[in-house]
């Protein structure tokens, strides 16, 4: 009987054949599917489905089951069927088998078959069968092609299921006259009989341009049906891209033709599903917007003055941003360039790694904007210009003032965000359905090649970013380990407090760790504790240190806080004198003079003057050709040479280091001031 979905057949026979028809055309299905399950003694289930109410409409399905020598279970649908309702009775079922049947039209843009038949095939992991309706019972003759993949062992099986007295062909195609690849066809096709020992099979080697023309041409040399697996090319990338052989032989077979998905693992099925679902993301262009896009496209390359000048223009606005260090005019710089459209017409045709995201972001946005008429194309220019034009113009600014260094980054990075941006803007072009026909094989190989070819670049430029990465990555943990090294060893001095420092020489491989270092505090500190800091931070960084400190004496005033006020003692009052009357003088004798002795003068000393210190004066000695380095600290930058006979003054020393007696001198000729070791120096004569 014909049960509807609500009274589904309940029972638990284990692997039955699916099989999905909607109209009295997919009777040819319904054959294919008893063929296969009469060879297991097994049962087909059958859903059925459309939008038609007439009664007569499943009549035929009615005499079918009636007539059947096999169970037939059928599950019928008052609405059209679909990839959502297939799967979910596949799922129902545990279904041996599934099959499916196809007109041979496509849904167009990025379906490989249809809608309903892409969902149906990308979800459920089962064995399924996708046939025309021309099929017909027992084939007497079946060719099944061999490319070294496993569907050839399930079509084998498959097609001596459906007749066990028919006559397999098992067909390798040649793409070129070489003995070495017909004896590596011959071998895959023993390869494969050998999984039948007691099926007798048949081996074919044939020559042609691809496996397309070969499988056609021998089809018509009187077979009955054609077997070919789904899965001849090498991954889902390029069955999404470039269609797939099944496919284009599906189309133009001049037999009946069943296209065979094996059973696939579970984790083949997760990771299939995935990609599926994030190709599914963007909406497809319609045919009005690819056609837009390509004119846009077209229109933008062409170079005529209006694209010389702006692309001028801009290069200008970015040249002067970077001298006035003006941002916003970098940013104008990137509204005026024109070199979106040329670049996206490169992505159409096939200095760091944050630098290359951005130029990913950027192509993804330029091409999306391109291709969909609801999006600003102001998008897509600002994108890929904010990605190309201020490293460009960085180029010629650093080439003029003669910093190759600089160039060569800029470069990298000009180069790195040009792959970038043809790379991701190729992918959202075919994300979007911008793909050749694939009957087109010639076009379909040129993408391939030039996709191939992109995703090269990208990885190579990849290789030296993922370097200049891993060595800026080291030179900040560096930087942040010195200056903890600094903070603590500072911290132990008192009263001076860091100022500043400075790391001469960054690179995590150098022997010895330049380090500059300016402190404040009430007064100057000395050798000795300048030593103990040197110490202190290389102990702590486990490195060679080299390290120079400077002293800002400063004092601390409060501004805030007025000074605390000083005793003031307090004025007492003072007696004045009172007058009182004086007596008048009385006339007395003149005394008479007596003369007094004068003493006789004696000798003063007179003080010795201190003698001033005489400068240290040393000559070069006893050192060859290349002469006596003189270094920035004891052993170590070196900052300049003396030679045989030069006359030095001594400014500190001696100080004693590993064994090493070591001078601080000044040599005026060069203006030159460093640490010498002294068993090189000679008093002068």
């Amino acid at each position: 009987m014909i049960k509807t979905v609500n009274q589904i057949h309940t029972d638990k026979e284990d692997g039955p054949v699916l099989v999905a028809v909607r109209d009295k055309q997919d009777k040819p299905l319904v054959d294919l599917a008893c063929a296969l399950a009469r060879s297991k003694n097994g049962m087909v289930r059958i859903v059925a489905g459309n939008s038609s109410t007439k009664p007569q409409t499943w009549t035929w399905l009615k005499d079918y089951q009636e007539n059947s020598e096999i169970p037939l279970d059928i599950i019928l649908h008052h609405r059209q069927i679909a990839e959502r309702i297939i799967l979910q009775e596949n799922k129902k079922s545990n279904a041996e088998m599934l099959v499916l049947g196809w007109s041979g039209k496509t849904s167009g843009g990025r379906y490989i078959l249809s809608r309903t038949l892409d969902a149906v095939l990308q979800n459920a992991s089962n064995n399924i069968l996708v046939s025309q309706r021309n099929y017909s019972g027992s084939p007497q003759r079946i060719l099944i092609p061999v490319a070294g993949g496993p569907n050839a062992i399930q079509a084998v099986e498959i097609a001596h299921r459906l007749n066990p007295q028919a006559e397999i062909t098992l067909l390798f195609v040649a793409t070129r006259h070489l003995e070495a690849e017909i004896d590596v066809g011959r071998k895959r096709l023993s390869a494969v009989s050998d999984f039948f020992p007691d099926i007798k099979t048949i081996h074919e080697v044939v020559v042609a341009d691809n496996p397309i023309k070969g499988i056609l041409r021998e089809a018509k040399d009187g077979y009955n049906l054609l077997i070919i697996g789904a899965s001849a090319e090498k991954n889902i990338f390029d069955r999404f891209i470039f269609g797939n052989i099944p496919k284009a032989i599906f189309h133009r077979s001049p037999i009946p033709t069943i296209i065979l998905r094996r059973k696939i693992p579970f984790f083949r099925s997760a990771s299939q599903k995935l990609w599926v679902r994030l190709f599914n993301f963007l909406p497809t262009a319609s045919s009005s917007e690819q056609v837009n896009a390509y004119q846009t496209i077209q229109k933008g390359i062409r170079h005529n003055k209006d694209y010389s000048l702006t692309l001028s223009l801009g290069a200008i606005f970015a040249a002067l941003g970077f001298l006035l260090d003006s941002p916003e005019i970098i940013v104008g710089s990137m509204m005026v360039s024109p070199l979106m459209a040329a670049i996206l017409g490169m992505s159409l045709n096939i200095v760091s790694l944050l630098d290359l995201g951005i130029a990913l972001v950027a192509g993804i946005t330029a091409a999306y904007a391109i291709s969909r008429t609801n999006v600003s194309n102001a998008f897509a220019g600002v994108a890929v210009a904010a990605a190309l034009t201020p490293p460009l113009a960085n180029i010629g600014l650093t080439l003029v003032m003669r910093q190759f260094t600089l160039a060569q980054g800029a470069s990298l990075l000009f180069i790195t965000n040009l792959i970038a941006i043809i790379a991701a803007g190729a992918l959202v072009f075919i994300w979007l359905g911008f793909r050749p026909r694939h009957q087109d094989s010639k076009k379909s190989a040129t993408l391939r090649r030039g996709l191939r070819g992109v995703i090269a670049l990208l990885i190579l430029v990849t290789i030296p970013l993922a370097t200049l990465t891993y060595h800026t990555t080291l030179s900040a943990q560096l930087h942040q380990n010195v200056e903890e090294a600094i903070k603590i060893g500072v911290a132990e001095l008192g009263d001076a407090k860091l100022d500043s420092w400075e790391l001469e020489n960054g690179s995590a491989k150098e022997e010895t760790l330049q380090i500059d270092i300016t402190l404040r505090g009430p007064s100057y500190i000395r050798y000795s504790t300048a030593r103990a800091l040197q110490e202190s931070i290389a102990q702590y960084l486990q490195r060679s240190v080299a390290l120079t400190v400077s002293t800002i004496p400063s004092a601390q005033l409060r501004a805030y806080m007025p000074p605390t006020p000083t005793n003031t003692p307090t004025p007492t009052s003072t007696n004045a004198p009172t007058y009182t009357p004086t007596s008048t003088a009385t006339s007395t004798s003149t005394a008479t003079s007596t003369p007094t002795n004068t003493a006789t003068p004696t000798n003063t000393p007179t003080i010795t003057p201190t003698p001033t210190s005489t400068p240290w004066f040393l000559t070069v000695a006893d050192v060859n050709y290349w002469g006596l380095r003189i270094y920035y600290s004891p052993n170590g930058l070196e900052v300049g040479r003396i030679y045989e006979g030069d006359i030095v003054v001594v400014l500190d020393g001696p100080v004693i280091i590993d064994g090493i007696e070591w001078y601080y001198i000044s040599f005026s000729e060069q203006q030159l001031k460093g640490w010498v070791e002294g068993k090189y120096l000679s008093p002068s004569q």
